[in-house]
């Protein structure tokens, strides 16, 4: 997301400040792989690795491919959920 890239200097200009105003615009979306983001890396929002799952979850049922690899991601390192190498392989 827009925020994250703002928050660590991502391919623009680091703005800490921006990058909060861009992520509460996410957090007040319906886009829920935005706000996994967000809860993942605690733009605009704290570190809630169990919160980002869960709307990744959300986003990777609805077909979003980036959500899909964050779940799997989730699942094969114990992130926010329980590991699960089968689960992992599936996503």
């Amino acid at each position: 997301s827009y925020a994250i890239c703002l928050k660590f200097g991502y391919g623009v200009e680091e703005d800490v400040e921006l990058s909060e105003v861009w992520a509460k615009k996410a957090l007040a979306s319906k886009h829920t792989l935005e706000i996994g983001v967000c809860h993942k890396f605690g733009v605009g929002t704290s570190v809630n690795k169990k919160k980002a799952f869960e709307y990744f979850q959300i986003a990777a049922s609805e077909g979003e491919e980036y959500a899909q690899y964050q779940s799997g991601f989730c699942f094969k390192f114990g992130t926010g959920t329980e590991r699960n190498y089968e689960k992992a392989h599936y996503w």
